[in-house]
């Protein structure tokens, strides 16, 4: 019960005790101890004494300490019995953890792990077992998990086969209690179980276990020759009054002809014949919207007298010269794609020499159409072309006159950009930076042209938790080829297998945004069996995620880290499990050390068959070794992250 409702209770009673008489507060007390029997074992309740009944009333007591009068009828059995049943109901049911063990062995030792139905280590028991000798029948022995982790470690143990039977504990039950393991006699350089064994860093104390010392030191730094500038694209819109029209299509009429012969009958037969085009088309632009026509007459046209012009669609306006001999034709609604309508010429004639005369007609089809040229650029009224979206990603084509409402002109850049897949940084004028650079204390090389050089090594940071949340968008958008991911670490302090938070966040992320990816893994092994364990663990990790730079083995020291004190046989030996497992797995194992580090407490030409990963803060890598990257700066500034961040050079395509 809450302290809380204790004190109201005590003081409550403590209260009325001093207003009643002896008799009265004798049967308070008895009430009082019955009840408050009742709330040791859940119930929440208190008692006052009513004066004018004479009598013990019962107030039950809410979950968040406010008094409630009960029912009148209600006694304070009642009531008892009510909060007691209450308790029953809403105690949850507990359901008892299925057990299974599963023994793992590196090299004349063996694991022992408990786990329940989730695959999940059982801690808090002293869970034992009892351990026998197949290959000694008078070799038995029990083993108790005394820190209460759910695994238990037998170390030295001969190499043979030994059955592990888990004795039973109260509240469990058990699926798989009895297993058979065959203890190794030589360590194996290959991928072992430890997947129950991989904590999340919500379960450590990440203060004394994720201490890594960056004890690079910084000798020179180089001096920016660009501000590192937001990368932004400004445009202007554009509405279709500033467009240039002047180069769009014109309308125009079609070669094919329409032809009519007029004839005057007399003794010597007089022709006349008139053409007109069988098609004009007209635009949805006010510089294509009309067309002259002129017919094209042939013979004695002294016999023609009269032309009267007329339209089929109200859409069209005609308008005839003064004499009529040729007409205009106008589309009144520009945004009518589609409209057609007929144009006719009724033609008087002499019919004969007596005078008479005769009618008949000629016509042609008139069209509107949106243009289709698909090839030439828009541009406005200055020369500048223009395009469909803010982005200038989409340059605008004649055809999108007639479909658009509004256009942006050529955009101007800064910072970052990607265009046409090449990446360009543009300074605070606007003009794209050629040359080798130094921006946001990161080199880089431009061609001619402004687009970033690879040939001085591709590009690349190294992140983890420390950088939180990423936009890999930003980052790609910036020139980062690549990026070397925190998978994990191992305790600084206890030695715990320990999750990133952020690598499954990163690293589908980088993917997602084209950025090619490493792992890294930062080691306190204190022995290669746990550099094994340590490997196996970043195979479990990456399974399913396309790595295709190397996985690397963290190795530097961490603030009291427990494997500080290694000899240098030894780390180079922890290293080499490392990549060997590594290996075999399937991955191009690494290592990443400083530059001393290499130098002084590794034995780096042991090394050979990983990439070799060097840290050295400086505008260039004196490192004699060979070596496949170079961390040069810790304290760059990339697109997409907030605060500073590691930076690589890669100079090994993978």
């Amino acid at each position: 019960m809450k302290q809380k409702n204790l004190f109201l209770i005590w003081n409550h009673l403590i209260k009325k005790l001093r207003s009643l008489n002896r008799v009265q507060r004798i049967a308070v007390i008895l009430a009082a101890v019955v009840v408050i029997a009742g709330i040791g074992a859940g119930g929440y309740a208190v008692f006052r004494y009513d004066h004018e009944q004479n009598k013990v009333l019962a107030v039950t007591l809410s979950d968040n300490g406010n008094l409630k009068l009960p029912d009148e009828k209600d006694t304070c059995d009642q009531i008892i019995k009510k909060i007691a049943e209450t308790e029953q109901e809403e105690e949850p049911e507990v359901e008892a953890k299925e057990l299974t063990i599963v023994g793992t062995s590196m090299e004349k030792d063996l694991k022992i792990k408990i786990q329940d139905q989730d695959e999940k280590l059982v801690s808090g028991e002293t869970f034992s077992v009892e351990v026998t000798a197949e290959q000694n029948s008078a070799w038995l022995k029990d083993y108790s998990d005394e820190d209460q982790d759910g695994i238990i470690y037998i170390n030295n143990i001969d190499a043979g086969t030994y059955k592990v039977v888990l004795k039973p504990l109260e509240g469990y039950t058990i699926k798989t209690g009895e297993i058979t393991v065959a203890v190794k006699d030589k360590l194996e350089y290959k991928k072992v179980d430890v997947k129950a064994e991989i904590k999340e860093e919500k379960e450590v104390n990440a203060a004394v276990e994720d201490t890594a010392v960056n004890n690079v030191p910084v000798e020179s730094a180089p001096k920016n020759t660009v501000p590192l500038l937001e990368s932004k694209v400004t445009t202007t819109k554009v509405s279709k009054e500033q467009v240039d029209t002047s180069n769009f299509t014109k309308a125009y009429a079609s070669q094919q002809r329409t032809e009519k012969t007029f004839t005057m009958q007399a003794e010597n037969p007089v022709e006349a014949t008139v053409a007109l085009p069988a098609e004009v088309v007209l635009y949805t632009h006010s510089d294509a919207s009309f067309y002259t026509i002129t017919p094209e007459w042939s013979g004695d046209t002294s016999m023609i007298q009269e032309m009267e012009w007329s339209c089929t669609n109200p859409d069209f306006m005609i308008t005839p010269s003064e004499n009529k001999s040729s007409i205009t034709v106008t589309v009144s609604d520009l945004q009518k794609a589609g409209v057609e309508g007929s144009v006719a010429a009724l033609v008087t004639y002499q019919q004969d020499e007596a005078g008479n005369t005769a009618q008949e007609e000629i016509s042609f089809t008139v069209k509107v159409s949106n243009m289709t040229d698909s090839e030439t650029p828009l541009m406005d009224q200055s020369g500048n072309v223009l395009y469909l979206d803010e982005q200038a990603a989409h340059p605008a084509k004649l055809k999108d006159y007639a479909e658009a409402s509004v256009f942006y002109a050529d955009p101007q850049y800064t910072g970052w950009q990607t265009r046409d897949g090449k990446v360009y940084y543009y300074d605070a004028n606007h003009k794209a930076v050629t040359g080798k650079q130094f921006i946001g204390d990161a080199e880089y090389i431009f061609n001619s042209d402004g687009s970033l050089s690879q040939s001085s090594g591709s590009r690349g940071i190294d992140v983890s938790k420390w950088q939180g949340s990423i936009d890999w968008a930003a980052v790609a958008a910036s020139g980062i080829d690549f990026a070397i991911i925190r998978v994990g670490y191992r305790g600084a302090a206890t030695g715990a297998l320990v999750e990133d938070p952020y690598f499954k966040q990163n690293i589908a992320g980088a993917r997602k945004a084209g950025i090619k990816v490493g792992v890294y893994f930062f080691t306190q092994a204190i022995s290669e069996a746990e550099a094994v364990e340590e490997a196996s663990m970043v195979l479990t990790l990456i399974a399913g995620y396309q790595v295709s730079y190397p996985v690397f083995i963290d190795t530097e020291s961490a603030s009291d880290g427990r494997a500080n004190g290694l000899s240098r046989n030894t780390r180079t030996a922890v290293v080499q499990a490392f990549c060997r497992t590594i290996a075999n797995g399937g991955y191009r194992p690494g290592v990443y050390a400083s530059k001393s580090w290499f130098e002084n407490q590794l034995n780096a030409s042991a090394l050979g068959n990983c990439s070799i990963w060097v840290a050295q803060y400086n505008t260039t890598c004196t490192y004699g070794g060979r070596y496949d990257m170079w961390q040069y700066s810790s304290k760059g500034t990339v697109p997409g992250i907030k605060g500073n961040v590691d930076l690589d050079i890669g100079y090994t395509p993978y």
